[in-house]
Parts: C-alpha cells; sequence; structure tokens
C-alpha cells in the first residue's frame, strides 16, 4: 500500500495570512478557497485555517469581518476607517514578510484594477511616485528606507 506525501507550504502561517489578507483587498477580486490554494500553495483544509486565522485576527485588532458570499467569494466587511487601518498594518506586513508576493502579485493587479476603473496613469505611475517621494524626503530631511518608500508608492 503506497500512501501520498503531502508537500508542506514553502511560506510561514503569517507569509500566508499576509497574502490571504492582500488578496481580499484588491478591487474587484474574487477570492475563493481555491484561489488561496494556488496563491498559497496549500490544500482545503490549511486554505480554510488560514481564512479562519485572519478572520480572527482583523477581528480582534481592526474590528473587521470576512464574510463569505452566497458565490463563494469572501470579502472584508466593516467600517471604511477599519479598513483603511487594517490595510496599512498588512501592507506593512506583507513587505516584511512576503515581497514578492507583494511585487509580483498584488502591485501588478492594483495598477490593472486602477487602469480598468480609468484612473490617470501618472497618479500611479512609478516614476511620478518615486518623485513625489523623493521630493517629500528632501522638504522633511529624512531618507526613506528601501521599504517605506515602496509602502508609500503602493498607499499613495
Amino acid at each position: 500500500m503506497m500512501t501520498t506525501l503531502e508537500i508542506p507550504s514553502v511560506l510561514s502561517s503569517s507569509q500566508r495570512r499576509c497574502q490571504v489578507l492582500l488578496m481580499l483587498y484588491l478591487p474587484d477580486a474574487a477570492v475563493t478557497a481555491q484561489s488561496i490554494i494556488a496563491a498559497n500553495g496549500v490544500d482545503d483544509a490549511m486554505a480554510r485555517q488560514d481564512i479562519a486565522e485572519t478572520r480572527d485576527e482583523i477581528q480582534r485588532y481592526h474590528r473587521l469581518d470576512i464574510v463569505t458570499h452566497h458565490d463563494g467569494c469572501y470579502r472584508i466587511e466593516g467600517t471604511a476607517l477599519n479598513q483603511r487601518l487594517c490595510l496599512l498594518h498588512w501592507l506593512r506586513r506583507a513587505l516584511r514578510l512576503c515581497p514578492q508576493f507583494v511585487s509580483h502579485q498584488f502591485t501588478p493587479a492594483l495598477k490593472t484594477a486602477l487602469k480598468q476603473l480609468g484612473i490617470a496613469r501618472p497618479l500611479y505611475d512609478d516614476a511620478n511616485l518615486r518623485a513625489l517621494i523623493g521630493f517629500c524626503s528632501r522638504k522633511l530631511q529624512r531618507q526613506f528606507e528601501c521599504r517605506d518608500v515602496q509602502f508609500l508608492q503602493l498607499y499613495l
């Protein structure tokens, strides 16, 4: 009798939760258990555990909830302010824990969504944002670290 071994995800629990949450913040993203399984390289049980742990954490710290809609998609619910504060917190965390996900999946998907919404390209163009951050850096007489620049480019 041969048993099959599941290959564990190469991502830590914290990294997986960051990726789940950032996926939920993408505009018009249909986040399902299957999309989480694909993004995090886990099985169904682990994906559901990651969702539950993420839900517990954002309920405790941000008074938000992750709800399942009738179509099986997950959404974040709560006040706009709490959602913004949560995004600030988790985006900073994701830049530290899973920068590849942020740069290779979250950022391109966000820029595509902004383009589809008809947002003027100069408002999210990397060169313009770097110039604005550089201007602020000079005015504040403060040198921003690379991760700070990346965060500001996404949040602005």
